[in-house]
């Protein structure tokens, strides 16, 4: 989405889906509980559905709703993942939508590093990988957690931008929201490399304002 408004494009609407599966492939799981709150932190309203198991289908109906707001680009974070992309890309195209995936190849370590760089702040909600530190999960990632993720990824051979679902992760602040995220929460292990950040509570907060 930041890019996109940095090519010039209207964000007019979130849109995302509340899977039913918490291992889908194709939807964010974790938290998405939560994601209302960012109609408020970013000043833009989200169109959200709930899963019905079938995520193609699932998929069809939330951008069916898309087009009927007038939207005409559907924009995606697919960085690797071509299973992500090619659905995105089939259903856009039945309904006559355009995509845009601005993120698409983009080399990940350096994109990991470009978030950082760039002014979000994000933490790990998920981790289901060996390699993976569940020290990580609950912290504001700063540019040295980068940096050992980086190279935990080369050590264990997991994608260092989890675009294999080796970890999920919540924005707590980015350039274009209004305001920030707070949260309260707790660790919960699951097994030798599954744990959750377990979110009680997010409340926003303003914005501290650069003189």
């Amino acid at each position: 989405m930041h890019l996109a408004y940095l090519m010039g494009f209207e964000i007019s609407s979130f849109c995302s889906i509340a899977p039913k599966e918490e291992d889908s492939m194709l939807f964010h799981y974790p938290a998405t509980r939560f994601l209302k709150v960012f109609e408020e932190a970013y000043g833009i309203p989200l169109l959200l559905l709930e899963g019905s198991g079938d995520e193609m289908e699932d998929l069809r109906n939330l951008l069916s709703e898309c087009k009927s707001e007038g939207i005409e680009y559907v924009v995606s974070g697919a960085l690797a993942s071509d299973y992500q992309r090619i659905r995105y890309s089939i259903v856009a195209e039945e309904l006559g939508l355009k995509t845009l995936n601005p993120l698409w190849r983009k080399d990940q370590k350096e994109y990991m590093k470009w978030l950082i760089e760039g002014g979000f702040e994000y933490i790990i909600v998920k981790i289901s990988s060996f390699g993976l530190p569940f020290d990580l999960l609950g912290k504001t990632i700063t540019y040295e957690d980068t940096l050992r993720i980086i190279s935990l990824a080369e050590k264990y051979g997991f994608n260092p931008a989890f675009e294999g679902g080796e970890a999920e992760t919540l924005v707590l602040d980015a350039p274009l929201m209004k305001k920030r995220l707070e949260v309260e929460g707790e660790r919960r292990i699951e097994g030798n490399y599954v744990a959750y950040y377990d979110i009680r509570n997010i409340k926003l907060v303003e914005k501290r304002k650069i003189r």
